[in-house]
């Protein structure tokens, strides 16, 4: 797709490379199951990240990762 391709970019004009994923009262759990399963078929040049809530403090230990 587009992202997989490099075509949509970030606000940085740059690549996106990572997606965040966040969940409230634990719908974060489907998506991260199902990007588990499938693991084997994912495009290497994406990360996926999973979030419980909102919490700002969980969000900027990630954001200082990626």
């Amino acid at each position: 797709g587009r992202i997989h391709d490099g075509l949509w970019r970030g606000y940085t004009e740059k690549p996106i490379t990572d997606v965040v994923n966040i969940g409230i009262g634990g719908s974060f759990l489907g998506p991260e199951l199902v990007s588990e399963a499938l693991v084997a078929y994912a495009h290497k040049g994406v990360r996926c990240h999973y979030l419980a809530n909102i919490d700002g403090s969980e969000f900027h230990e990630l954001s200082m990762k990626i």
